[in-house]
């Protein structure tokens, strides 16, 4: 009975507003949690056998963490929007192939982890969420990275392992992006805007195991504008 086996941690839940219900051979969402709806602020589900999510659980309006790591999802209800108050959102090792452009409504959102799923197009509806910090979409299938992504509030953006050839030149226009790893893609040297170089606030590019050496791209310019605020960066670090 998977309502009995799981009581210890709703039990804990309700006292405590956190619920871990990681390896537990879930295969369906336990609905017995929406009995929290209005304490529950933490939810791990990582590491079950979940296929899909109710919309039930846009009722977990108190919710500011929820992790799915490891699951098969392949898709995310648009409910989640409800979830007004989520800032970090985790569906690491997942199926999924698209982000509901719902989402963008999540204005306290900060963290969110995508990495290992199979998205082939950028998740463009986070370009509207205000409080981005770090977007991690590595080991995914993206080909293209839209113009629209100028919006983005994210301070460190992660593309590594996707399918990427270039950099739409806006990506120069990211107004409080520092970070932006890029590694082990298809990028072309000339797919990495002068701009970016020259002009942006990125202060660490990584862009190993693409189809340029290093020393090609220290060649290109704007490389001495980046080397700059690379070096400023480090300094402020030690």
């Amino acid at each position: 009975n998977q309502s009995s086996s799981i009581q210890p941690q709703l039990d804990h839940a309700r006292r405590m507003g956190v619920c871990s219900l990681k390896e537990k051979r879930l295969s369906e969402f336990p609905l017995r949690l929406l009995e929290l709806s209005k304490t529950l602020r933490s939810l791990d589900l990582s590491s079950n056998q979940l296929t899909m999510l109710p919309p039930e659980i846009g009722s977990l309006t108190a919710l500011k963490t929820l992790t799915l790591d490891r699951n098969k999802l392949g898709f995310f209800p648009e409910e989640l929007a409800r979830l007004i108050k989520l800032e970090t959102l985790s569906i690491q090792n997942n199926q999924l192939t698209s982000f509901p452009a719902a989402l963008s409504s999540l204005s306290h959102l900060k963290t969110v982890h995508l990495s290992g799923n199979a998205l082939q197009q950028f998740p463009i509806g986070l370009c509207d969420c205000p409080q981005l910090q770090l977007v991690d979409l590595s080991d995914n299938k993206i080909t293209f990275v839209p113009a629209e992504i100028r919006a983005m509030n994210a301070v460190e953006l992660n593309v590594s392992r996707n399918r990427l050839v270039k950099f739409p030149e806006e990506l120069a226009d990211c107004a409080r992006l520092k970070v932006l790893r890029a590694e082990e893609n298809c990028l072309v040297l000339d797919g990495i805007p002068s701009r970016l170089l020259s002009s942006s606030k990125v202060s660490t590019l990584c862009v190993d195991g693409n189809t340029f050496t290093i020393r090609e791209l220290e060649h290109k310019e704007g490389f001495e504008k980046y080397s700059e605020r690379f070096t400023a960066a480090r300094k402020k670090i030690g």
